[in-house]
């Protein structure tokens, strides 16, 4: 059983991909437009900078009109990333209701989708903690794994094992987190006079390593539920 959700003939995978692609473009796209913004600035005229693409762009980033637009662009980038984790989540979540429960989850799913994600989804995470453990609690069902010392593991202790074990997942969920609360913070504020937390560069760092999340998270509660069929 896939784990596309299908909008018509076309797998959500397609659309994230789609949707991931276009975010992506953006990164470049700033680094362009402050290049641009360089080449008319003193600095950027200046002949050791003038063929040098990231030198022009500093100079661009450095006028007047470039710093006001490098703070729009960092809350636009902001929302928009995390938009789309906020979609690859969902997608994630229905999809593994679709692999593990097959058709005759179908019920089940819909609930999900309809009363669960289009309508709480924020309040599947608690923004300003320093994990993601209030997610995990969300698949804390009663169903547990034997473990070493003959004692049990839920899903949340399980997936905080995992963390343990591989940094690059909990660095991840942490990115995660923190452009989800960072888009919280624009959307419910003053969005147009409200200043982004994060660089353009710390967003794409953060965005760079977020990416491993929702696939990692895949992974593992397959694991798990693999685990407790036996």
């Amino acid at each position: 059983m896939t784990d596309e959700i299908t909008r018509g003939n076309r797998p959500a995978s397609a659309d994230m991909d789609d949707s991931r692609n276009s975010l992506e473009s953006l990164f470049p796209l700033y680094r362009d437009t402050f290049a641009k913004i360089g080449e008319t600035s003193p600095r950027g005229q200046q002949p050791e900078n003038a063929q040098n693409h990231d030198a022009l762009a500093k100079a661009g980033e450095a006028t007047p009109l470039g710093q006001q637009l490098k703070d729009t662009l960092s809350k636009m980038i902001a929302v928009s990333v995390a938009s789309h984790f906020e979609a690859e989540a969902k997608a994630t979540i229905t999809g593994l209701v679709k692999e593990l429960a097959g058709t005759k989850g179908q019920i089940l799913l819909n609930l999900i989708q309809n009363k669960i994600l289009d309508r709480g989804y924020h309040g599947l995470f608690d923004w300003n903690a320093k994990n993601v453990n209030h997610f995990y609690s969300a698949f804390n069902a009663e169903t547990s794994l034997p473990t070493s010392n003959s004692g049990l593991s839920g899903f949340k202790k399980f997936m905080q094992d995992k963390e343990s074990k591989d940094d690059a997942f909990k660095q991840s969920a942490l990115c995660f987190l923190r452009l989800g609360k960072a888009r919280n913070d624009l959307v419910h504020g003053d969005l147009a006079s409200a200043r982004s937390s994060s660089s353009l560069e710390e967003i794409k760092q953060d965005y760079e390593k977020a990416k491993a999340f929702l696939p990692k998270f895949r992974a593992y509660s397959l694991e798990f539920s693999k685990r407790a069929d036996g």
